[in-house]
């Protein structure tokens, strides 16, 4: 079950020699796909009130450092999720691994992270780029390098220049026959898709957060508690951050003031105008203005809850095709009645492409 550090493959009635043979040989580790048992066995294995029971510990574990990351502050946070894309990578690549062609293809695995390496670089040093030329952002504890890669088209470059060795180096691989070519092709273009997902959607993540924890935290705890805690989440996040005074979380509501390793750095700012009182005359006659006052934030919040709630679950939809057609319950099993971070996180890159956009679009 998911206690259990280790778990051998297991034969399956109309599984075919080759994937017997494959079974015996291999162990299935608990960052490996969890193939061999179907979702009901596994459930009947564990027990409604046990898996209940792992689920919630195990979850709640994972909220807690989430919650501490975010106490952390801005630059922590960041490497939160530069952490989060490698794993649910990580996982990613997993599916679909033919040992026998794996062993034919040396080093073709390492070419795969080396495409996460350079979609990794492009995106976060364009990140950095455009923090570094801020003026309101103190980088001056940026590596004398690192400060220099950072200078205006310098960093465009290298991102170039990497792409063009990973590139050439794809093509360089390619082993025959046309079995081989097949799955090199397949693994290549599933490993695309991987990084369309991880950075394509969450590209504008970190930019987003510097602007204030708030765009991060909040999106993350709608996303996680939608089907279960949708009206909690209105009262326990919402409420609080809107009716304590805001004195209390600028660490959280204000832009980040430089790029600091100080754990939860002392910020402090004039809130930003939504997180103000509408005044009453913006609001409907009808509206209790001065028992239920308004801010702005609260209406932004609503809008990525209600994208959340209707669009969001298409991303979990997308990560179940990829499971069904690979014949596997969960991406890993790294979290206990949870799966892998894949699992847990891939509705959260759908409405984090949805924030980045809708602060865009409106200039917050």
């Amino acid at each position: 079950g998911a206690f259990k550090g280790t778990m051998t493959a297991t034969r399956r009635v109309n599984a075919s020699p080759k994937e017997i043979s494959v079974a015996e040989e291999n162990v299935v580790l608990t960052d490996a796909p969890t193939k061999g048992r179907s979702a009901a066995e596994v459930n009947e294995a564990e027990g409604k009130v046990l898996k209940i029971l792992v689920r919630t510990v195990s979850g709640g574990l994972f909220v807690l450092f989430f919650n501490f990351v975010i106490y952390a502050g801005h630059l922590y946070t960041a490497l939160f999720i530069a952490l989060l894309q490698w794993g649910c990578f990580r996982e990613m690549i997993r599916v679909g691994l033919d040992p026998a062609f794996e062993k034919k293809l040396p080093g073709f695995l390492a070419l795969q992270w080396a495409w996460f390496a350079c979609a990794a670089f492009g995106v976060y040093s364009s990140w950095l780029e455009a923090l570094h030329a801020d003026p309101a952002t103190d980088t001056s504890r940026l590596p004398v390098f690192v400060a220099w890669l950072l200078t205006p088209g310098y960093s465009g470059l290298a991102c170039l220049a990497l792409f063009s060795v990973v590139f050439v180096a794809s093509v360089l691989v390619l082993r025959p026959p046309q079995a081989c070519y097949l799955y090199q092709m397949r693994r290549l273009s599933f490993s695309m898709v991987a990084l369309m997902m991880i950075f394509g959607q969450m590209r504008g993540t970190p930019a987003a957060l510097y602007k204030g924890l708030i765009w991060y935290f909040v999106p993350s705890s709608i996303v996680a508690t939608n089907d279960i805690m949708a009206y909690f989440t209105g009262v326990a996040v919402g409420r609080r951050f809107v009716d304590k005074p805001l004195a209390g979380f600028k660490w959280m509501t204000c832009p980040a003031e430089a790029l600091t390793w100080q754990v939860h750095a002392k910020i402090d700012c004039e809130p930003h105008a939504m997180f103000r009182h509408l005044p009453a005359a913006s609001l409907p006659s009808w509206w209790p203005a001065d028992e239920v006052p308004v801010r702005p934030v609260q209406l932004h919040m609503m809008a990525v809850a209600v994208f959340a709630s209707t669009v969001g679950p298409f991303g979990g939809f997308l990560a179940s095709a990829i499971k069904r057609a690979y014949d596997i319950k969960d991406f890993a099993a790294f979290l206990p009645g949870h799966g892998g971070l894949m699992d847990r996180n891939d509705c959260q890159m759908l409405t984090a492409l949805f924030v980045v956009v809708y602060m865009g679009a409106l200039g917050l």
